[in-house]
């Protein structure tokens, strides 16, 4: 294999792994918002029937709010990578 075959092959596994990496980043930030929002429904209700301090209702709200946060900003490594993976496959890059 030559020199520069064996780089182009290195660049399209480094783009691959890149964007599994990502798909699995999207998808626990997913999964930590839904969990977040489970565990902020049982803390409303402990914080209703006075189980719950203020302030630890205020701290699960905040992580509610910082999980809201994160995701949007998920899938955009991850459709940069699929769309490397794409000119890479010889596919038109299409928005």
């Amino acid at each position: 294999m030559t020199k520069y075959k064996k780089q182009y092959r290195e660049t399209i596994q480094k783009a691959y792994y890149s964007a599994k990496g990502d798909y699995a980043s999207y998808t626990a930030y997913k999964s930590s918002l839904e969990a977040a929002q489970e565990a902020f429904g049982f803390a409303r209700e402990r914080y209703d029937n006075g189980a719950m301090s203020m302030f630890d209702f205020n701290e699960m709200k905040n992580k509610v709010a910082l999980a809201q946060a994160k995701l949007p900003k998920c899938p955009v490594p991850f459709c940069f990578s699929a769309k490397v993976l794409d000119f890479y496959a010889g596919k038109a890059i299409e928005l």
